[in-house]
């Protein structure tokens, strides 16, 4: 069984806990080069996607087991970026020091492994990675079959800002983070963004850090399915399909439990995928496709008709939404330690 949606939240909603606080560090890698390169490979079909595959397992082999091996999980991929949460299930200065470490490792890897030769030609990718440290919120809201899940707060915001500072190649640290991290920075720079300030770690000492040892959890199937998706779970190979991808923004005082309630009705009348649940500084969205897992003969029609039946139904909630359809790669996107079933591609 894949590991398809973090032990936190599989271990949550065993005992029905809904909703969760805690401090931690977190990471937010952003890897660029995938979209050129999924385009690229469109023109050369299922050969294509297979090489493609092989392009996603190797980058994110290496990352996110930096990640697990330095006591972090993988929360949610994003296309081509993922965040990590690093709990204080130690001492603070020693997280922070993993975190740094998992950082440099990432940073280091893309710096060698700049390109990855194919069959179909040579492609360039690189990395940013920015680093918080605050609150994190974690919450589980769905139907009574399915559910799904988002990690918030402060933390999540603030490694994201921390990399909107970033070029390629760079590793930014928010102010809270950077101050657990500062006696292992031999050079830095400083910079203000949003009112805030981040500092760019250039350059850091050799320090050493234990390793893990991460071993996964075993969980029972129908938990997996229940957060992740039946028919996402259980997709096969990577493949190049028409898609139409649905991306919904929404604010209001509502309960949250009932507006996911009334996603998870409409996607399930409608064939919709299961849907991906996130939160930003501006409110909270929902991605979503059809034509994947499952494909019908009137994807447009149908994408159309849940958004405007959303929109109707959807009370105590300013909904705003937008969909494109194009070909895109369907299929998982992460390593073998954490994965997600997904669509990447330019129109997503």
């Amino acid at each position: 069984m894949r590991n398809l949606v973090p032990e936190r939240i599989l271990n949550n909603i065993k005992v029905n806990k809904l909703s969760d606080r805690f401090d931690c560090f977190s990471m937010f890698v952003d890897i660029s080069g995938f979209t050129k390169t999924t385009e690229a490979l469109m023109k050369h079909g299922q050969e294509g996607a297979e090489v493609l595959s092989d392009i996603l397992r190797y980058l994110f082999d290496t990352t996110v087991k930096a990640v697990y091996d330095h006591g972090g999980y993988v929360t949610k991929y994003a296309g081509d970026a993922f965040t990590a949460i690093f709990e204080l299930k130690t001492g603070k200065g020693s997280v922070a020091a993993n975190v740094l470490q998992a950082a440099l490792i990432t940073n280091n890897f893309f710096e060698e492994n700049k390109i990855y030769s194919s069959r179909f030609g040579d492609f360039e990718f690189g990395v940013k990675v920015g680093i918080g440290y605050g609150e994190c919120v974690c919450g589980i809201a769905g139907s009574d079959k399915e559910k799904t899940y988002y990690f918030s707060g402060s933390a999540v915001d603030l490694c994201a800002m921390a990399e909107h500072n970033a070029e390629k190649g760079q590793i930014w640290a928010s102010e809270s983070a950077f101050s657990d991290m500062r006696e292992k920075v031999t050079e830095f720079s400083q910079s203000e963004l949003y009112g805030l300030k981040f500092f760019r770690i250039i350059k850091a000492s050799f320090f050493q850090t234990d390793k893990s040892g991460y071993k996964p959890e075993v969980f029972d199937k129908e938990l997996v399915y229940t957060m992740a998706g039946k028919k996402e779970a259980e997709f096969p190979v990577g493949e190049f399909r028409d898609v139409i991808s649905v991306f919904i923004s929404f604010q209001g005082n509502a309960e949250l439990s009932s507006l996911m309630e009334t996603v998870y009705k409409l996607k399930d009348m409608y064939g919709g995928s299961h849907p991906v649940l996130d939160f930003g500084d501006k409110g909270g969205n929902i991605l979503l496709f059809f034509g994947a897992p499952v494909s019908y003969e009137n994807n447009s029609f149908r994408a159309l008709s849940f958004i405007m039946r959303l929109r109707y139904s959807a009370s105590g909630f300013d909904i705003r939404a937008g969909m494109a359809r194009g070909i895109v790669y369907c299929g998982f996107n992460g390593s073998e330690l954490r994965n997600e079933f997904t669509c990447l591609g330019n129109t997503v």
